[in-house]
């Protein structure tokens, strides 16, 4: 074949990710206000384990 580029992939490729900026969140406060269990700012479940 002549008159074809090489190419890496069969499309061309374009980054759509936009930058990781911080942005404004929720507070610990309002993310577990409706967790079942909670412990120290942390959603508490129980442990999965295998063969139990």
């Amino acid at each position: 074949m002549s008159g074809v580029s090489p190419t890496a992939h069969a499309s061309r490729l374009t980054n759509v990710m936009r930058l990781d900026a911080p942005q404004p969140s929720y507070s610990p406060e309002e993310l577990l206000a409706n967790a079942p269990d909670q412990e120290e700012n942390s959603l508490k479940v129980n442990a999965v384990l295998e063969g139990e």
